[in-house]
């Protein structure tokens, strides 16, 4: 858990979050050949292969797909663009200002992940809200920080080019867990394939190690966006996967 009070010192240098990067930023990841830019800031560049089924959406002569994952701060029924201090501040106040008349979820970080089309311009298609909760300290949360990963593997009987959302928390008792959820694009939508967790936290129940799980009907299985929840993310149906 983090304090999101302490949080407002901690976040610094945060790039501007938009459906429409600056040019600059997008002609910088076109003309590398590197993965990602700028990975832990609150937008950031993944470069990956991921052979979608339609053709509206970029693909550069290595056959690689654009992503782009921004994570906002969202407040009752406003968005205050990206994470950084004064964003965070204002979003507190008008949260504390409008609670009891807007009876809505109250703050969250908004996680999207969006791919790039051959105008441009970036179409979201994975939504994640993290919110944030009351408590003694001011406000905290379940810190997920999210990236991304692509493979080339077997799955099924045959070889399938897989995108890996992963969720990760971070300082967690000393140690981390990381649920992975595993798309393909097939059909022209997306498909969650399976979902995973590696845990180093020794806590309750929790169980130190490695495990995978299917997906169940909690979970959208396929389609062109998806409205992530926490529960689709960490809840597997094993009971040692918890």
């Amino acid at each position: 858990m983090t304090s999101v009070n302490n949080l407002l010192f901690l976040i610094a240098g945060a790039m501007l979050c938009s459906c429409r990067p600056e040019v600059s930023e997008v002609s910088d990841i076109l003309n590398t050949n590197i993965t990602f830019v700028n990975q832990h800031a609150d937008s950031s560049f993944f470069k990956l292969p991921t052979s979608i089924s339609i053709d509206k959406y970029y693909e550069d002569d290595r056959g690689n797909n654009i992503f782009l994952s921004t994570r906002t701060i969202v407040s009752l029924d406003s968005n205050f663009g990206n994470a950084n201090i004064d964003n965070i501040k204002e979003a507190l106040h008008y949260y504390r200002t409008n609670k009891n008349v807007l009876e809505l979820p109250g703050i969250s970080f908004l996680h999207s992940i969006s791919i790039m089309l051959y105008n441009g311009d970036f179409e979201t298609v994975w939504n994640y809200q993290n919110f944030i909760s009351p408590s003694e300290d001011g406000y905290s949360f379940f810190e997920l920080n999210v990236s991304l990963e692509s493979s080339y593997t077997r799955h099924e009987a045959s070889m399938k080019d897989i995108l890996h959302i992963m969720f990760k928390t971070t300082n967690y008792n000393g140690g981390f867990q990381l649920y992975t959820m595993n798309y393909t694009h097939a059909d022209g939508v997306w498909k969650l394939l399976y979902r995973e967790k590696i845990n180093t936290v020794l806590a309750g129940e929790n169980e130190i190690g490695y495990c995978i799980d299917t997906v169940n009907r909690n979970c959208q299985i396929e389609g062109d966006f998806f409205e992530l929840t926490l529960n689709n993310i960490v809840t597997l149906n094993d009971r040692v996967c918890y």
